[in-house]
């Protein structure tokens, strides 16, 4: 069973005419960082991100992977990690696009109704 973490950050602009944008902490494949919880989840990440970790709660279950909400305060991300806006992310892009979509549902910014 893996761990699918997600770190959602909200960039918010100084203009007060733009919007503010939702991204993801995603590797160089595009997929959120994910972890055996053989080797120790918190420790993994810890180890590779150097930074402490909080995790939330789990909102999705499927048969080898747990989705969960976690935050940090990541000062440098390691190579290989970037964050992606949301508005930027597609089923083709991301692997992981439906564990994200449904993030964006839990956290009250997309709905089924409004697709």
């Amino acid at each position: 069973m893996n761990y699918k973490i997600i770190l959602a950050k909200n960039i918010k602009y100084s203009d007060v005419q733009s919007e503010n944008k939702i991204v993801f902490l995603l590797d160089n494949k595009n997929q959120l960082p994910t972890f055996n919880p053989q080797g120790g989840v918190r420790q993994q990440f810890e180890e590779l991100f150097k930074a402490k970790i909080r995790f939330g709660y789990i909102f999705s279950q499927a048969k080898n992977k747990n989705a969960i909400f976690a935050s940090a305060k990541i000062k440098k991300l390691p190579k290989n990690w970037h964050y992606v806006p949301y508005s930027k992310l597609t089923k083709s892009y991301c692997d992981d696009f439906d564990i994200i979509h449904r993030a964006m549902q839990k956290l009250g910014y997309v709905s089924d109704f409004l697709i």
